[in-house]
Parts: structure tokens; C-alpha cells; sequence
């Protein structure tokens, strides 16, 4: 069995403790990775790319892309968010690069 942790950033608390649970989980026999975002300041370009290491998948992604997408959505959550749905998940902003890429990488894997 494959599977893939995906986190936001590939540093961070949450990120070290998917990243030990990846650990154990190859301890036993698994097949597991972890993906991550990784905002690139220095990119002159909109493109998205991916990077891999052993066990590691980066997603590269402008960070003025990245951030203006966020400004977004953290704008227009604020502004529409009920006490009934009062979740991030009420709101995503329109399919991007970054979808693309994970998607094709989540495909890889069977949980």
C-alpha cells in the first residue's frame, strides 16, 4: 500500500510530526511520503513545479501566486463566513496550478 501525507509547508510543527509518522510507518513496512508546499520568492514566472527526494515531494509555487490566491481567499472567507458554515472549507478559490499538480500526485498513491 502507498500512501501520502500531504502538508501546507515542508517545515513546521505539523509537517514534523507527519514526517515522523511517514518514519514509523516505513518501520513497518510501508510505502508512505510526504508532500509539501514550498513558496518560491525568487521565481520571475507564474509555473508550478515539483521536486522529489527519497521519501519527499515538494511543490514549488511563486510565492506572489501563492500569497495573492490566499489574500483571496482570506477576504472573501471573512466576508462570507455564518455561524452555520463557519469553515475554510465553505469556500476554495478556483482551480489553480497547485490542484493540478497534487492531484496527479495523489494519483500515485492509494490512501
Amino acid at each position: 500500500m502507498k500512501i501520502l501525507m500531504v502538508c501546507t509547508h515542508p517545515n513546521g510543527g505539523a509537517t514534523i510530526a507527519a514526517r515522523r509518522q511517514a518514519e514509523a510507518l516505513r518501520a513497518e513496512g510501508a510505502h508512505c511520503d510526504l508532500v509539501s508546499l514550498k513558496e518560491d520568492w525568487e521565481s520571475t514566472d507564474s509555473s508550478v513545479w515539483v521536486t522529489r527526494d527519497e521519501h519527499e515531494i515538494t511543490i514549488h509555487i511563486p510565492a506572489s501566486l501563492w500569497s495573492y490566491f490566499g489574500r483571496i481567499t482570506l477576504a472573501i472567507c471573512n466576508e462570507n463566513r455564518t455561524n452555520i458554515s463557519n469553515t475554510w472549507f465553505s469556500f476554495f478559490p478556483v482551480e489553480t496550478a497547485l490542484d493540478k499538480s497534487l492531484l496527479e500526485i495523489c494519483h500515485e498513491y492509494d490512501v
